[in-house]
Parts: C-alpha cells; structure tokens; sequence
C-alpha cells in the first residue's frame, strides 16, 4: 500500500545491511556458479556432475541473459525458478557488478560511501507475475519499504508542489502501490536477486562486452555462439536473452563505434523474425541523462551541510531550469551526507559528447569525450544546484564536498516509443530464432523499475514455455 512518507531516504536502506531437456550432441553444459559462492568460480567453466550432461541425465538447455540489470537478473531466477528440466545460465554484463537502472556507485576514496546514481528508489503496483520474487526479496531484507519525501520545487519562483518519487509510478490517489529501496544500496535490488537460492547457479561474467553473435553450426544443432570485443569465445548457447535495446539500434554504433551486434546476426541467421523485431525496435527513442555525485564527511554528533538540509524533500522534481531536473537527497549521514544530480534531458543531449570517465561505456571502448568537457558538465549541474539554493532555500554558499562532483553520464537512460503495441507482452519471445527480448524499452511505463522486473520474468517464462513444445508465444 502506498503510505504517507515518514523519514529520510537513507534510514530505509540502512535498516540491515531438443528444447529444454536437449539432448542432442554439442549442447554441452556450462558453468554453474557464481563469484559469490565458491567452489565455483566466475567464469571457470566448471560444471558439477548433475549439470554436465552425464549419461542419464539431460544435458542442460544453456540460455545466455546479456545484460545483469533488474530485467537480466529476474529473467535469470525465473529461468532456474520455474525450469522443470536442466537449464543452465550465464548472465554477461559490460559493467563490474549487477544492477543496471539500479545502480549504486561506491568510492575507494571513501570506504562505506555508495550513491544511487540510477533510480533512487522504485515502486511496485500488485502483480501476481513479480510476487514470489519480490517477496524472496523483501524477506531475504535485499530491499526495504521506502520511507522517504517526494516533491517538486519551481527554480523561478520557488514554489513546492507534489511531485513522484519513482519514475512511472502512478498518481497517489490513482492506485495502491508500494516503494521500495535496495538494501543497503540500490544495487542490492540486481544482485540480492543473484543471491537468491534459486539463482545460485548462475554464472556471472561481469566487465565484458558481447560484440558479435552468431549461428552455431548446423552439426550443432539451432543455437548461437558468442564473442568479446577481442573476438574471443565466450560460449555456444541454446537461447540468448537482450535486455538492452542498444545492442539492436542505431545507438551502439553512436557509442561504440560499430555494428549493433544484433545486426549482423540476423543477417547471418537469415532469420526473418529477429528482423522484424529490430525493425521495431527502431523507433525507440532515447532521453539521456548526466549525474553528478557530491558527498560530504559527517562525523558522530555532526550535522549535515545546510546545502543537503535545506532541500524540501529527499527526491526534489526541480521545475523551470534548463540544466537541473532533479536532486536526490541520498543521506543526511553520518558517515556521509549525499546528493545526486539530475540533468534535464536538454542538457544530456546538448553535452551528448561527454563520458563519465570511470564509467562503463569509457571502458568498453566508446567514442569520448574530453576530461575537460566532463569537469565542464559536472561543474554546470553544480551551478544550477547553487543557484536554486540562493534563489529559494536560503543556502548562499554550499560547503565544498569531500568527494565529488563525479559525473555520471547516462546516454539511454529513458527509452521510450512505440515498439510494443498497447495490449502485447512485456517481453518478446521469438522461438525460431531462439532469441528473447526483455527490459524496460518494451513496454509502458518505460524506463522504470516495474516495467523490467516484470519484462524479465515474462521472458523466462515464454523461453520455458516454447522450449518444452507449448503454444507458440506472441512476440509482438
């Protein structure tokens, strides 16, 4: 149920730390493990006995999941969740960690210190689809009730108003919804699903790029095999699983200098239904957006700098700037007091040439920036955020920060169009292909939380489904 807001964001989240069943040679088996839980290793290609395809026993349907996002790591745990014969997965995922839209980034600088740089949060209508695992979730103390403020502040006139705390919820009077916070960070949405038992299985292949797909050979059996961006095998598969539009479209050739993958696969493939589902994919648009992160040591007994104190609400809709669209007060502390800046999508776009410079895309190669033109972008969100504190909060010189400003930028941070018609699935499903597709680019509302959890357990299921000779799902 929707409640009245209590308390900061940061007390919420510091309370406690042949189809499946093949059998045809060349299926073999794949890692089952993860780096959170030994023996088994991130990446070792081990398998145990009752997983390698030993004799009796099924060789295991391998199903690769591109992106370790809130939908990747649903579609993950549904897959293993709900398989009635052996499956076994591997999660790849550019960045160094699970999470996607619920990111948390942490300092080496400043041990203890994570900012949400993602969604601060996210909420939850009742859904019979996501309940098992949202209550796993909830009772495994991986996220938390929500308890925090919401609102909106016009940078003219200073005005508050109402306003949402997570993207796409529904009005407050609309509908019964609850938020929820990862906990202690918004990554422990992503990967407390990963920490699941369900999901112990899966193997996880952090900080690399799948840059090519393509068709196993015939002797295999239908399939596809996958290589890094140094053209290194990564593994031959039964099903892939895209939770990320970026590898079908125009996008991945604006950062990455190159072919979206999945380009050349259904050329390959000669698989007219993986083209028609790129075709639509097309026209989805992308608003970006850049983040700075500022932290500020607070001591036992200190209080925190008036500039976080004197924001109205711990998620502040900023109205009428060009630069600045949201504050996020992340934590009053101590260890630390936190904001998070959102730029309008304006702004994103005007400085669509900047790289976050730790951030992921960075390192997987992008087209980037300069560090001038990042320090530049950074140093602006900071100066519209002073200029609403002088203007209205009564705040005329914030304190210099122990950490920070460090920019994050998010060029595909809120996809949204018309690729999916009103009334189709949350996930695309193509059994010919043996292609899913899943994430928050699918369906309305786009871009939040909600849309991808319930994207990623569709899609487990529709691949159960077509994998053990059930109707045929509708993709779109």
């Amino acid at each position: 149920m929707h409640h009245a807001p209590r308390a900061p964001l940061e007390q919420a989240a510091q309370e406690d730390p042949p189809p499946l069943g093949f059998t045809r040679e060349g299926c073999g088996g794949a890692t089952v493990g993860t780096s959170a839980r030994p023996p088994h290793e991130e990446g070792s290609g081990a398998l145990p006995a009752s997983a390698s395809g030993a004799p009796g026993r099924p060789a295991p349907m391998r199903v690769a999941v591109v992106g370790a996002g809130v939908a990747g790591t649903s579609c993950s745990w549904q897959l293993l969740q709900a398989a009635r014969h052996p499956v076994a997965v591997t999660l790849f995922e550019m960045g160094r960690g699970a999470g996607g839209r619920a990111s948390t980034r942490r300092s080496r600088e400043l041990p203890g210190l994570g900012l949400n740089h993602g969604a601060p949060l996210f909420h939850l209508r009742p859904s019979a689809e996501v309940a098992d695992l949202v209550e796993a979730l909830r009772a495994a103390r991986h996220i938390v009730e929500w308890q925090g403020t919401s609102g909106s502040v016009d940078a003219a006139t200073g005005a508050l108003g109402q306003g949402p705390a997570s993207r796409g919820e529904p009005a407050a009077e609309a509908a019964d919804f609850e938020r929820f916070v990862g906990s202690p960070g918004m990554s422990a949405l992503a990967d407390g699903i990963l920490r699941l038992p369900a999901a112990a299985p899966v193997e996880t292949r952090y900080s690399t790029k799948v840059s090519s797909m393509q068709p196993r050979p015939p002797s295999q059996g239908p399939g596809w095999e996958l290589l890094d961006k140094e053209g290194a095998a990564l593994g031959s598969f039964d099903w892939i699983v895209v939770t990320s539009a970026s590898l079908a479209h125009p996008r991945w050739r604006q950062t990455f200098g190159e072919d979206p993958p999945l380009h050349a696969a259904a050329r390959a493939a000669s698989s007219d239904e993986l083209t028609a589902a790129m075709e639509r994919l097309q026209g989805l648009r992308f608003g970006g957006v850049h983040v700075a992160m500022l932290a500020w040591a607070v001591g036992e007994g200190e209080t925190a700098p008036a500039c976080v104190r004197a924001l109205p609400f711990d998620v502040t809709e900023v109205t009428g700037d060009g630069v600045l669209a949201k504050v996020v007060r992340q934590s009053l502390g101590p260890p630390y007091a936190a904001v998070v800046l959102h730029s309008t999508a304006a702004f994103a776009e005007q400085h669509a040439q900047v790289l976050g410079s730790t951030g992921t895309a960075a390192r997987m190669g992008a087209v980037a920036g300069s560090a001038e033109q990042e320090a530049a972008a950074a140093q602006a969100l900071c100066g519209a955020f002073e200029r609403l504190l002088s203007a209205h909060l009564h705040v005329e010189a914030p304190a210099a920060p122990t950490w920070g400003p460090v920019l994050h930028r998010w060029g595909s941070a809120f996809p949204e169009g018309d690729a999916t018609a009103g009334g189709a699935p949350a996930a695309w499903v193509l059994p010919g292909a043996q292609v899913a597709f899943a994430g928050d680019f699918l369906v309305p509302p786009f871009a939040c939380v909600e849309a991808a959890l319930r994207s990623g357990v569709t899609a487990a299921r529709g691949i159960l489904e077509a994998s053990e000779g059930g109707q045929r799902p509708t993709c779109f």
